[in-house]
């Protein structure tokens, strides 16, 4: 059995890409009900394919490059809506996309992407995901993330990232780190799968056919 035939279980694939890193060894049970085999995900049947890098917030740059190539396709080609499989692997500050309300109120991710001179000076600062929610009337203008996923969109947490953002905020915060750690891994948004490595995933994606963009 080669190394990728051992990817393709649910357990095996983040076993594999975690190595030592000790909190993801014995990781709650709610996160691993959301665990998909990546493999499975990154072959959908599509006639395009594209993984996006995103490593900070960027005003919301990284969704919006989502937008636009998914409207490329579905109306400037004419091809109609599921043509292209977009992949949005979320390491760094980006991974907030994939946070609830509840993670943007408790831990003030305002103040953090602040900190990580990744900040949003034009946005309100609210105790709420300013991604999550539609924004626009029409779908083909609204970049948010539960848009995008109604269009396919998949997003792909790095646990690498999540694990050593959630130690600094802990730290910041004087919170327990494995707390902070399992608390985000319960309130990622439906939908979003966390992989062992970020980019081990953009890899697999371009072997899997996935012209690479950076968010």
């Amino acid at each position: 059995m080669n190394d990728s035939s051992h990817l393709t279980t649910r357990t095996g694939f983040l076993a594999a890409g975690l190595g030592g890193a000790m909190l993801a060894a014995a990781a709650p049970a709610a996160a691993l009900t959301g665990l998909h085999d990546l493999e499975g995900v990154l072959h959908r049947s599509t006639r395009h394919k594209q993984v996006i890098a995103a490593v900070k917030i960027d005003q919301g740059t990284p969704l919006r490059h989502a937008v636009n190539a998914l409207n490329a396709f579905e109306y400037a080609y004419g091809e109609g809506p599921g043509s292209l499989h977009v992949a949005c692997v979320l390491y760094g500050p980006a991974l907030f996309f994939a946070a609830n309300d509840r993670l943007w109120g408790d831990y003030h991710l305002f103040d953090v992407l602040n900190q990580a001179q990744d900040g949003l000076p034009l946005m309100l600062h609210t105790p709420e995901n300013p991604f999550l929610r539609p924004v626009a009337s029409a779908r083909r203008d609204d970049a948010s993330v539960e848009t995008l996923m109604l269009r396919g969109v998949t997003f792909l947490v790095c646990n690498n990232a999540l694990t050593a953002i959630t130690r600094t905020i802990a730290q910041n915060q004087h919170a327990d780190e494995r707390g902070v750690y399992e608390d985000f891994l319960r309130n990622l948004v439906p939908g979003a799968l966390v992989v062992p490595a970020g980019v081990a995933a953009i890899i697999l994606a371009q072997e899997a056919g996935y012209t690479f963009l950076g968010g």
